[in-house]
């Protein structure tokens, strides 16, 4: 199948804030060696697993903001999880050096802007086991320049259990009261809280501590795709009862449930959320860079885009509904923590100079 994108849908997209929520590109470039502001291509069919974003496709396909995921391994030290934090940010702030001025770090909605030829990006923890159990560690991320934590990833932590992965046959376990602090913890700071990953009991739990609007950075509706760490409707009521939103991944195993799915799948997902639940509280929150075996066809990398407006448009959207789902939901979230937030917590802002909290050496 060809995919085609109109003058009408490209003008669109060019003028509209686009934010993926979430997009593993520095957890590939850490471990590949990859230069992100180098233009990269995935060889293989369909395009898995990884090589799908960098700054020059990210700027190329009108993606104005980045949900950046710090991935740690759950299986190490306390003390190296830290670290390993430590060296995504040093590298982030290295790869904003040498971008030229087309990367910039989102550290306040304030951040979010319709920009040419520029792309701002924003840091999630993805797992609170990066916390170890030392709640300081929520308030260092924040200053380091880290703006939302997803409680859980792919295994449990001392804050709460996954929907998938290693501890999610403890369905009965909901938060521990670690995971009740950092949420407080969150929200005094103005970090976003994200439910991704996060199992039903705990999901349901942290919407009342939030008692506000949170993300679900890269999911989707169970009742499309009934899959483990998707969401189902009570949850996905909960998330527009709160204000919140759900960024819609990507991966076709999630998405539409088959191996090779066309980005109708990933269209589907959006219009069952905005018709049964409200078209303000979906986005978009690919998984890119996810290291997941297939996305659908006709995105094969974040160069595609404005793919996604065509097929919006296709649909029947307007261009306000549409310019919504891209990225002024998010913006609303954000601004509403934001302002929610302890101001004198704000008012320390990030600290850059985070050498004497770990040694020289973590850079290397």
């Amino acid at each position: 199948m060809k995919f085609t994108v109109s003058r009408e849908a490209k003008d669109l997209h060019k003028r509209s804030l686009v934010v993926d929520l979430h997009v593993d590109s520095l957890y590939v470039a850490r471990y590949t060696g990859i230069d992100l502001t180098k233009r990269h291509r995935n060889p293989l069919p369909y395009a898995p697993l990884m090589f799908h974003a960098d700054i020059p496709r990210l700027i190329e396909g009108g993606i104005k903001a980045v949900g950046w995921g710090l991935v740690v391994n759950p299986m190490t030290t306390a003390e190296r999880r830290m670290k390993s934090v430590w060296r995504y940010v040093y590298r982030f702030r290295e790869l904003i050096r040498r971008s030229g001025g087309k990367l910039y770090h989102i550290l306040s909605p304030q951040d979010l802007r319709v920009e040419d030829e520029k792309v701002g990006a924003f840091l999630g923890i993805e797992g609170a086991h990066a916390l170890g159990n030392r709640l300081e560690l929520v308030e260092t991320y924040y200053r380091w320049g880290v703006r939302y934590l997803t409680l859980t990833h792919f295994s449990s932590n001392k804050a709460a259990h996954p929907a998938q992965g290693w501890g999610y046959w403890r369905k009965e376990n909901g938060l521990t009261e670690f995971g009740r602090a950092v949420i407080s913890e969150c929200k005094r700071l103005g970090m976003i809280v994200d439910l991704a990953h996060i199992n039903k009991k705990g999901f349901m739990q942290a919407v009342k501590l939030i008692d506000g609007p949170f993300i679900v950075s890269h999911s989707g509706a169970k009742a499309i795709c009934n899959k483990k760490r998707l969401i189902d409707d009570e949850q996905l009521k909960a998330v527009a009862d709160s204000g919140g939103v759900v960024g819609i991944i990507f991966a076709t195993y999630w998405t539409g449930g088959k191996l090779f799915e066309t980005v109708d799948a990933l269209i589907n997902q959006i219009d069952y959320i905005a018709k049964k639940f409200g078209v303000e509280h979906v986005c978009l929150g690919s998984d890119m860079d996810g290291t997941c075996w297939a996305y659908v066809k006709g995105i094969n990398g974040v160069d595609d885009y404005p793919l996604i407006t065509e097929m919006l448009l296709r649909r029947g959207y307007s261009a306000d509904n549409i310019q919504k789902i891209l990225g002024l939901n998010f913006k609303r979230v954000y601004e509403e923590v934001w302002n929610r937030a302890d101001k004198n917590a704000k008012s320390k802002g990030p600290a850059f100079d985070i050498k004497s909290e770990v040694t020289d050496e973590v850079a290397g």
